[in-house]
């Protein structure tokens, strides 16, 4: 399980903060996410990759901590905490200047389930399309194809704004 802890807790972490985007919160979560695969270790097919099944448990571990802890709904949909995360870097986030994050991060909030989270994991997390895959479910040129979709309409809406 050491082996796997290395190999796995920057993806691990770096996902869960694209949830919660609160490095505290995302170590916490990292670490229960950890002892759970521990326990279930025994549990794992391998029908999925580790990361997947690492993933899946914190993405679980999350919304057990949301329904725990008020606090935590509330702040994760707030806009501020959004306009907040100006820490990470990745190379989308190159061509953006502080002013235009806000407008971005507003955008991305309104597209649509897997292409939202593939946006966050990417932007905010800065995870590799290959990680974004292995994580979701799927490979990594559904993830690129999907980013630039993505991408394609947060500028076009963005123009609309102007």
């Amino acid at each position: 399980m050491d082996q796997i802890y290395k190999a796995y807790a920057l993806p691990v972490y770096k996902y869960l903060l694209t949830l919660v985007r609160d490095p505290g919160l995302a170590e916490e979560l990292t670490a229960e996410t950890f002892y759970r695969a521990m326990e279930k270790h025994k549990e794992f097919r391998g029908e999925c990759k580790v990361l997947t099944w690492l993933c899946q448990i914190g993405k679980f571990v999350f919304y057990e901590e949301i329904r725990k802890n008020e606090k935590y709904s509330t702040i994760l949909l707030e806009e501020k905490d959004l306009q907040n995360n100006s820490i990470f870097i990745s190379p989308e986030k190159i061509f953006m200047d502080k002013e235009g994050q806000v407008e971005i991060y507003k955008s991305m909030r309104k597209l649509k389930g897997e292409i939202r989270e593939l946006m966050y994991l990417r932007i905010l997390g800065g995870l590799s399309f290959k990680e974004i895959g292995d994580i979701m479910g799927k490979n990594e040129t559904w993830a690129r194809v999907n980013f630039y979709r993505g991408k394609t309409k947060i500028q076009k809406e963005l123009k609309e704004n102007e």
